[in-house]
């Protein structure tokens, strides 16, 4: 007598229905039928279809059909929304408007020229006339 009994891989590939264990042991094994008729019963237990009456059906389908005829009467269901158009409305009041800046003048052709000869006649930056003087000997 085969004294290996079937795992629960085994038994649960059976209720699937994509192989199982040997069929001759469990013909012969008392062990393995008794929990297989443990496993099948429990498998049509879960499956069958609970019994539901008519009526309460019934009065399930009136109950969501008054619901959907029935107006939302909560007053504060908009009130995350306006509270937003409320903020965007106070920032555009409060937001300060771009300052208009005065049109520079353009300079005429001796203001040019004088700048450019200033920039002319002294050779050595400003930058320098410290560390020029630095190397002067008094």
């Amino acid at each position: 007598m085969d004294v290996r009994h079937w795992t629960e891989q085994e038994f649960l590939d059976r209720v699937y229905g994509i192989g199982g264990g040997d069929e001759a042991h469990l013909d012969s094994c008392t062990e393995c039928r008794a929990r297989w008729a443990g496993v099948s019963e429990r498998r049509k237990a879960i499956t069958a279809e609970p019994e539901v009456s008519p009526l309460f059906l019934a009065a399930q389908r009136r109950a969501i059909h008054g619901r959907l005829n029935q107006r939302s009467r909560n007053p504060l269901i908009f009130a995350p929304a306006m509270a937003a158009v409320a903020m965007v409305a106070v920032g555009v009041w409060l937001y300060p408007g771009k300052e208009v800046s005065p049109v520079p003048q353009p300079k005429t052709d001796d203001a040019v020229f004088a700048e450019v000869y200033s920039l002319e006649q002294s050779s050595l930056p400003e930058a320098a006339s410290p560390v020029r003087a630095l190397f002067e000997e008094n």
